[in-house]
């Protein structure tokens, strides 16, 4: 479907701006002559202006046609994306990041319910997984051709991809079909989400999953760079293989979250929790060759974005009636995740050294594995324990 389509471009070109940074991090610190925790608050600070203006803004947007909101966010990245390839000093990068942080939160707060509300109730996890397909090759294609191209031309020229990418939505957007209008939000409807404690132990699952997922991603280049592929200039090409692998795994994972959401979560969990436990024996990075390298990357990439589309799944089936609000508050606990990762990941970095970040990472997501498990396993235990015994025979 096209409009499905429109929204998996969208996709790929916010995730494509928003993790730019992780594969120049070491040219932008080189540009610059600031440290890597230093450079790590482009993506900190980006995540924490989504986290607290998406809900509010979504909610005051609500009453803006769909399409007109979405050409609008559309021409944002790309203008905010140009601002930063024209930035020569770290302060005008920051604020142009900041500028796109803003436009970011709204994106993603209305990309989901708009995708499954151009599909039949039976299809939203299929629709999701689509849409969100839309960011598995955000890192797939856009990180990685983006990263090679900083790496070749200055990573000026990467954020010049990423607004051509904005511009290039903003036309196929204009060209599409017209988008059904949402149900419009409310500060009120945010309120009272955040007084559901079943919903809220969501958010928490996905802020845990997120934080420890980027204690490590968002030190990517300088992690990956110790290992032989990543000497030999292999970033790129990791980058690429984590994205291909989460790409498969979307389809898998928004199928499987549609018909049993807590199987979803916890089996993506726990896949990104193993690949990390193992990588965290890569010491100084010379246990493992290429090869091995090469696949805990990808069971990574399997784990993390299995674990995105089955969490926002989720998302919308725990709130149809509200859905633009719920996807707000998940994407605004998204992106806590992901700027407490950067500020831990960068901490870490400064006590301990790179070596320790998969450890911390598989430690921060152990928590939300049992908080998406335990309670139907706590269920199970009293409907045993209540279901009286029968007699021998």
């Amino acid at each position: 479907m096209l409009r499905l389509a429109v929204f998996a471009v969208m996709t790929f070109a916010y995730l494509t701006s928003e993790m730019l940074p992780i594969g120049l991090l070491p040219r932008i610190t080189a540009s610059f002559d600031v440290s890597l925790p230093a450079a790590g608050v482009l993506l900190t600070a980006y995540a924490f202006v989504v986290t607290l203006a998406g809900p509010p803004m979504t909610a005051l947007l609500g009453d803006v046609p769909r399409k007109r909101l979405l050409l609008v966010l559309a021409a944002a990245l790309a203008l905010t994306a140009g601002l930063a390839a024209l930035a020569q000093t770290y302060a005008l990068l920051l604020v142009a990041r900041l500028l796109n942080a803003l436009a970011h939160g709204v994106f993603w707060s209305i990309v989901a319910s708009s995708a499954a509300s151009v599909v039949p109730p039976a299809k939203r996890g299929t629709a999701i997984a689509v849409v969100y397909a839309g960011s598995s090759l955000g890192i797939v294609l856009g990180v990685p051709f983006a990263t090679f191209v900083g790496e070749r031309f200055g990573w000026h020229a990467g954020f010049w991809c990423v607004a051509a990418a904005g511009a290039v939505s903003f036309a196929v957007l204009a060209a599409s079909g017209p988008i059904p209008a949402a149900r419009a939000a409310s500060l009120r409807d945010i309120r009272a989400l955040l007084g559901e404690p079943p919903f809220v132990r969501l958010l928490l699952s996905t802020t845990l999953v997120v934080v420890g997922n980027f204690t490590a991603f968002a030190y990517f280049a300088p992690l990956l760079a110790r290992d032989e592929a990543g000497r030999t200039g292999g970033i790129p090409m990791l980058l690429l293989v984590y994205g291909i692998a989460g790409f498969a795994s979307n389809f898998v994972f928004g199928s499987l979250a549609h018909r049993r959401g807590t199987v979803a979560i916890v089996s993506s969990a726990a896949t990104m929790l193993v690949a990390l436990v193992v990588f965290a024996f890569d010491r100084n990075g010379v246990t493992f060759g290429v090869p091995a390298l090469t696949a805990l990357v990808a069971l990574w990439g399997i784990g993390t974005s299995g674990a995105v589309v089955a969490l926002q799944t989720r998302v919308l089936a725990a709130q149809p009636e509200r859905p633009d609000v719920a996807s707000a508050l998940n994407s605004s606990a998204f992106n806590l995740g992901i700027g407490g990762g950067a500020l831990v990941g960068g901490l870490a970095i400064r006590l301990a050294g790179l070596d320790v970040l998969p450890a911390v990472a598989a430690a921060l997501i152990a928590p939300a594995i049992l908080l998406q498990a335990g309670p139907p396993l706590l269920m199970r235990a009293k409907t045993a324990r209540g279901t009286p015994r029968r007699a021998r025979p």
